[in-house]
């Protein structure tokens, strides 16, 4: 996070999916699963088979 942050990617997410659409991708869809998982973890979300 820290490295997202020194970055900042969540700044801008509208400029980098200008500059690198794939970075932009990248950084949306591992954030969706590390919020997933975190929600998970804290028993706040469901494991779905």
């Amino acid at each position: 996070m820290v490295l997202l942050e020194n970055l900042k990617a969540f700044d801008d997410l509208a400029e980098i999916k200008t500059k690198d659409e794939q970075l932009f991708l990248d950084i949306v869809g591992d954030a969706a699963h590390a919020l997933r998982g975190l929600r998970i973890a804290t028993g706040d979300g469901e494991v779905y088979y």
